[in-house]
């Protein structure tokens, strides 16, 4: 009988270890290209093999939705009544929508009946804007004009294709498609940021319909000690320098107030030294007819004057508080 040797198993090649070669997405450690064991594998991925490969990260939970489904997506009936007052909403403004009392069949059709009217009109304006365009020289304007194109654009094929609608609600909310796959499977008709927008505005209509939108608050991000410090610091920091520009508003809200208290007080007391002159009994033309001072009405000293001696004394003073005055003013 012959005599055989029975060898162990081995592993096939490409069967992963027990441990994941990158394992919380480490880059791996390159492993030479020789055959260490001598049995004909080489084990290890290097550098260059992890390039090439497919790294996929899966959320779990909600699949990284921050919102959960709301209830209205799974009922028919419910997506229906949403998407008829939302369309509503699109075509018609609010004052009109609330004059409708007839059934969801006539409520479609006058809905379908105004996107065709929608239609033909943003057609020629889509025309007239393109013309424009062609016509147009202006680096600006042609910028400004390729933006308007292509909102009007993406209108008109809402417009012509109401069923868009829908199709966003179940591969959003059934197929459980996220936004940019769900704008890649559409065609490209709405951009994933205008796919949640619409979303949003659908769930606004659903709540204002009596539908339950539940709304979760994405709880408060712990931060760690040294980033809690630094926060704590630059509070420290806001409050000082409010502080120290309250005192210097304060401060120059103190010395404007002296300094106006000081330019009355000057100006009380220049009144009070400027010389008044009284004026009593009859006017100045009948005392200068009677020979009399024609300031104060006393006799004169002298009739060839008319004023008398403490009239004229008076005056001097007068006059030279007014030079002295407009010679300090410059």
């Amino acid at each position: 009988m012959p005599n055989f040797v029975v060898c162990p198993p081995h592993a096939a090649a490409g069967i992963l270890q027990d441990e994941p070669q990158f394992n919380h997405r480490q880059m791996p450690v390159h492993l030479p290209d020789k055959d260490e064991e001598s049995d004909g594998y080489v084990r290890g991925l290097s550098f260059d093999d992890y390039r090439m490969c497919s790294i996929q990260t899966h959320l779990g939970g909600r699949g990284g939705r921050h919102q959960p489904t709301p209830l209205w997506t799974q009922s028919n009936a419910a997506v229906q009544r949403v998407l008829l007052a939302f369309m509503e909403g699109r075509v018609f403004s609010k004052k009109k929508c609330a004059t409708f009392h007839g059934n969801e069949r006539e409520r479609f059709l006058a809905v379908i009946q105004r996107l065709k009217k929608q239609t033909a009109s943003l057609t020629v304006i889509i025309g007239r804007l393109c013309n424009e365009f062609v016509v147009t020289t202006d680096p600006a304007r042609r910028k400004i004009l390729q933006t308007q194109i292509q909102n009007i654009d993406r209108r008109l094929i809402l417009a012509s294709r109401p069923d868009v609608f829908y199709e966003i609600v179940v591969g959003y909310y059934r197929q459980r498609l996220s936004s940019p796959e769900l704008a890649g499977q559409l065609g490209g008709v709405v951009s994933p940021w205008g796919i949640r927008a619409l979303l949003h505005r659908m769930n606004v209509y659903a709540k204002r319909l009596g539908y339950a939108v539940e709304v979760h608050e994405p709880p408060p991000r712990q931060l760690y000690p040294s980033e809690q410090a630094r926060k704590n610091a630059r509070s420290e920091r806001r409050a000082a320098r409010d502080a120290e520009r309250a005192a210097k508003r304060n401060a120059r809200f103190l010395a404007k107030v002296a300094r106006d208290a000081e330019r009355l007080e000057k100006k009380r007391a220049a009144q009070a030294a400027k010389p008044k002159r009284i004026l009593l009994g009859p006017t100045r033309e009948r005392w200068k007819k009677e020979g009399k001072c024609t300031s104060c009405g006393g006799d004169r000293d002298r009739a060839d004057r008319l004023f008398c001696e403490a009239c004229r004394a008076q005056a001097k003073i007068y006059v030279a508080a007014r030079r002295k005055a407009a010679t300090a003013c410059g």
